[in-house]
């Protein structure tokens, strides 16, 4: 949840570290998708970066980044609006199961793959810890991508593994940020 990434991944010290707004989101169990009643990708590209935009942070392009589930969500969203909004995409330990899965989460998992080349134009970084689970699923989804940027290092499903590594994806996003 949004609470949990933002002491798990030292949000507060890395928006200080790097200079960004860094925003946290909670999926719930909506996966990112529309389920009938809730569509959290909507919430994000629509109610969050209106909010943003009226707080006077510059929106016209951003970058998605999120961990598991978070990870496959930042991809979805990404494929949804495009590079004229994305400018940088970098999930961790994404959950992109091939199959196994059912319902919502499953309809997610096996969208992102189909629409894997919506994110061609999109600068992409997949990284996952070679202790994961989800290890084979990310590197099968960087397969769809062969221009992506990936890292498989030391590391498990858990924030020990995902706090440093974001760190990183920090500094990859900051180096694709458009230059104007």
């Amino acid at each position: 949840n949004g609470a949990k990434a933002l002491d798990g991944l030292d949000l507060r010290l890395q928006a200080r570290r790097t200079g960004m707004a860094i925003v946290t989101v909670d999926g719930g169990d909506h996966f990112w998708t529309n389920n009938g009643s809730v569509d959290t990708g909507r919430v994000v590209t629509g109610d969050l970066v209106n909010a943003l935009k009226r707080r006077g942070l510059p929106v016209d392009r951003y970058a998605l980044s999120g961990y598991s589930m978070g990870g496959t969500g930042a991809m979805l969203i990404a494929q949804r609006v495009g590079a004229q909004k994305v400018f940088a995409v970098a999930p961790m330990s994404a959950a992109v199961w091939e199959g196994g899965k059912s319902g919502v989460e499953a309809r997610a998992q096996v969208a992102v793959r189909r629409q894997a080349a919506r994110l061609r134009g999109i600068p992409t970084r997949i990284v996952c810890g070679t202790g994961d689970s989800l290890i084979d699923v990310n590197r099968s989804m960087a397969r769809l991508l062969p221009a992506a940027s990936t890292s498989w290092t030391p590391g498990a499903h858990d924030f020990d593994y995902w706090r440093p590594v974001f760190a990183t994806q920090l500094d990859w996003i900051t180096a694709q940020v458009p230059r104007v």
